[in-house]
């Protein structure tokens, strides 16, 4: 992919537009339909589970600290010291509260294969698959050598697990259809341009190269062994920019990715891979440190130091150079205090830029392209190596218009005017008119106006898809390097990035909140020990930003630092211990977000700009609360997976959010406990909540 010769942008600065966007009242929102006003008791007897789980997070707390008290807060303590690896204890620990047969939703299967149903899971499932299937986010099987019968075995009989035998038989069914799709995508032209002509016959091109690559460099297809296991792997890590999930080709056909799509035909793509806390400087922060926000406290760009609370040295790359004897290198976006000593503890080579897409008369993703090459070119070839490829992309360019900037000749061959891209199934009114009133004044809905409303949403998608399939481009030349090299059978590949965002859904855009489009990014390994039975199939298991700082480490033989809370992913397709000693992956995640909390940033400049908020995520509830606000949501995300029936304030309310900043874990313990009888009481009497 050839990159334009001249543009007239040359801005490199970025501009925060800083709203205040403090609105007060409230808003109500009718029942859509009778069956819905049925469906609610046995939606909220559900929800009574996750209700009672979020008080055993407080005993919890209380257990950890040997019964000390200590001031919830922002519950950052409470995060700081719990073990997020077995948060299970958030559904089993309720106390008294009785379960009918067949109701719980309790998965006791370590691995996560598939399981029985009952008659509802399997409707609530069912309904999901058809969502899902409307929306273009159907799972897919990319794996196009693979029968249906052995990729069906596969996921149901090794580590890979399936939430459900209903998405493991739709995504069998579709990966022949997927196979075509993928080959044909954005194949057709209804434009005459001599110009267009000639790119269409370079992207054929490009697509076949990828193919004979993938011949010629096949993977080693043994049993993998112990010593395979300890081989210590060279890591390439593609870390993007605001890219929510559905940005892959993988996920939606309008999407033009194949080298990406290549590396989980070849790897393993995890389709609930989430973050922690969306916003980029804080899960970057999170990347290297391998723990919550509430535990590294990076306030980047208004910190002081590095990791104020943890020992850098011992953080994710200087440990990788200076225990593992890596050449490590970081081309692109860092977003954290430095340079200075500290980088150079870290990096053996470093290009830090980011904020604008075109750098002079460069654009930002070719001087990714360029300078991981240099890296690789350069680098010692007696040292394993660890590059971060860190893409500005898809970032908009904040204050700054147009707000995306691809190259030119990009948009025109994948991406054309007469292409017509479906806007997201929530970016209606009626989905914006159903948020909380303090939205209303919200920066997410101010920068949508000039983004994703209906007048501009066309071009805008169209030049933010665009810029991802030039990040693809740069991921498939990096990729092709190291075939050169002869070194891919050596490198674990990762493709992820900081956070999501919201292209028009729920009329806002932006990351920062709890909703799916937020939350949920792609991620992609490619790992030269993965067993060849398991490549090129999705795991559905909660995978976290958290996970990637002890992943690498394994690859490089290191054990994590005592104060990570992640865990290592490969545990997820290699070969599971004999012993079967290994923990239960979790089955639920907490995700956080307490900047503009001012009981924990009173000082913080952003604090009345984005409303603070947390929230725990299961395979069937999302359970959200706006500490400022007051204000308490559930979603039943088996039924409901875009966040769009709060099923609290759906329903007439007559008590107050339970949560007090002020209070102490025993007191937010015992107030969550009588608001589960509550709860309860109300559902099993069929009254209103």
């Amino acid at each position: 992919m050839p990159r334009s010769s001249s543009n007239n942008n040359t801005s490199t600065t970025t501009t925060n537009n800083n709203n205040n966007n403090t609105t007060n009242g409230s808003s109500s929102v009718s029942m859509s339909s009778a069956q819905q006003a049925t469906a609610f008791k046995t939606r909220i007897f559900y929800a009574l589970i996750l209700m009672g789980g979020m008080g055993s997070l407080s005993l919890l707390h209380l257990q950890s600290f040997d019964g000390q008290l200590t001031p919830w807060g922002t519950i950052k303590d409470a995060v700081a010291h719990l073990d997020l690896d077995q948060p299970s204890v958030l559904i089993n620990r309720i106390g008294n509260v009785v379960i009918t047969k067949g109701e719980s939703n309790v998965d006791t299967n370590p691995t996560r294969t598939t399981k029985t149903d009952t008659a509802a899971d399997s409707s609530h499932r069912n309904q999901q698959q058809q969502l899902n299937q409307k929306e273009g986010t159907t799972t897919k099987l990319a794996k196009t050598n693979q029968t249906s019968s052995s990729s069906s075995s596969s996921s149901s009989s090794k580590v890979v697990p399936t939430q459900n035998a209903t998405t493991a038989t739709a995504a069998t069914a579709t990966s022949k259809n997927d196979t075509t799709a993928t080959s044909s995508r954005l194949r057709s032209s209804t434009t005459t341009s001599a110009v267009e002509t000639d790119n269409e016959d370079n992207k054929t091109n490009q697509d076949t190269q990828v193919n004979e690559n993938d011949k010629k460099h096949k993977v080693n297809t043994k049993t993998v062994t112990q010593r395979d296991k300890n081989k210590k792997l060279n890591v390439l890590l593609f870390y993007a920019d605001d890219w929510t999930m559905r940005v892959l080709g993988k996920y939606d056909e309008n999407v033009y990715t194949p080298n990406i799509d290549n590396l989980a035909d070849n790897g393993m793509l995890f389709s609930n891979n989430c973050v922690t806390t969306s916003i980029c400087w804080i899960s970057r922060a999170t990347l290297v440190t391998g723990t919550y926000y509430s535990r590294h406290l990076q306030n980047f760009p208004h910190a002081n130091a590095l990791f104020e609370s943890l020992p850098w040295k011992e953080t994710l790359f200087p440990r990788m150079k200076r225990e593992g004897g890596y050449f490590t290198g970081l081309m692109g976006k860092w977003h954290a205090p430095g340079p200075g000593k500290e980088m150079d503890e870290a990096f053996n080579m470093r290009r830090f830029y980011y904020g604008s897409h075109w750098i002079g008369n460069q654009h930002v993703t070719d001087m990714n392209r360029e300078h991981a090459l240099a890296f690789l070119k350069e680098r010692p070839k007696n040292k394993p190596f660890f590059l971060k490829v860190s893409f500005f992309a898809t970032h908009a360019q904040d204050g700054h218009y147009p707000s995306f900037e691809p190259m030119n000749q990009t948009r025109w061959t994948h991406y054309p005017n007469s292409k017509y891209i479906e806007p997201p199934k929530t970016a209606t009114e009626a989905h914006w008119k159903a948020l909380p009133s303090f939205f209303q004044g919200s920066e997410a809905r101010t920068r949508w106006k000039r983004r994703f409303e209906p007048d501009y949403f066309q071009d805008n998608v169209k030049d933010l898809y665009s810029m991802a399939t030039e990040v693809d481009w740069a991921v498939g030349e990096v990729v092709k390097e190291l075939k050169e090299q002869g070194v891919y059978n050596d490198t674990l590949i990762i493709f992820t990035t900081d956070n999501g965002n919201l292209q028009g859904e729920h009329g806002l855009t932006e990351k920062w909140y709890p909703f799916e489009e937020s939350l949920r990014v792609p991620l992609v390994i490619y790992d030269p020990r993965m067993p060849e039975n398991l490549r090129g199939t999705i795991n559905h298991d909660w995978t976290l930003n958290v996970d990637l700082a002890p992943t690498i480490l394994a690859a490089a033989g290191l054990e994590p630092s005592s104060f990570m809370q992640g865990r290592d992913l490969s545990q997820l397709y290699l070969q599971p211990k004999d012993d079967n000693t290994s923990p239960a992956w979790r089955k639920d995640f907490f995700y956080e977000f307490n900047m503009g909390n001012p009981s924990n940033a009173s000082d913080h400049p952003w604090k009345n700009w984005l409303d603070a908020s947390f929230a725990v995520v299961t395979d069937e509830w999302k359970y959200v609360y706006w500490p400022q606000q007051d204000y308490e949501q559930l979603f039943h995300r088996s039924v409901d997976p875009y966040d769009e029936w709060d099923l609290l304030h759906k329903l007439e309310k007559h008590a107050d959010a339970p949560y007090d900043a002020i209070q102490t874990t025993d007191e937010i313990y015992k107030t969550m406990k009588e608001r589960y009888a509550y709860l309860k009481e109300k559902a099993q009497s069929g009254q209103r909540v």
